[in-house]
């Protein structure tokens, strides 16, 4: 593994912690929140790889290694991202890290891991 796959799979795993602590902050309010929050994720993770991914000319060497891999069945030729897709990565940013602020301020100590797991992925 390459420093930059290191760093790569660290930072995904980060963001994956984020989405955990949101789940938990949704959970701990109403179950049903929760779960459309984790399905909603995964759809929004699976619009990143199909949408950026896919299209990007470094699958075979991912700095994150599972994007790439995952992305390999959508393979698409390497051109600039349109509008579409690019709204599209941006609705799945907000679903995954927007969307469960509100119940992660409400309890300050998730609200600090979930910034601080966020701010030290980038």
């Amino acid at each position: 593994m390459t420093k930059t796959q290191i760093h790569g799979v660290a930072s995904l795993a980060l963001c994956g912690g984020c989405v955990i602590l949101g789940a938990v902050a949704m959970f701990s309010k109403w179950w049903m929140l929760g779960a459309a929050y984790l399905s909603s994720s995964l759809l929004a993770a699976f619009s990143i790889v199909y949408g950026f991914c896919s299209k990007c000319a470094a699958q075979e060497q991912c700095g994150h290694l599972l994007p790439g891999r995952l992305a390999r069945p959508f393979r698409r030729e390497p051109a600039p991202y349109t509008l579409l897709e690019i709204a599209t990565v941006l609705v799945a940013c907000i679903i995954l890290f927007v969307v469960p602020q509100f119940w992660l301020w409400r309890t300050p100590a998730l609200f600090a891991a979930f910034w601080g797991m966020l701010i030290f992925a980038g």
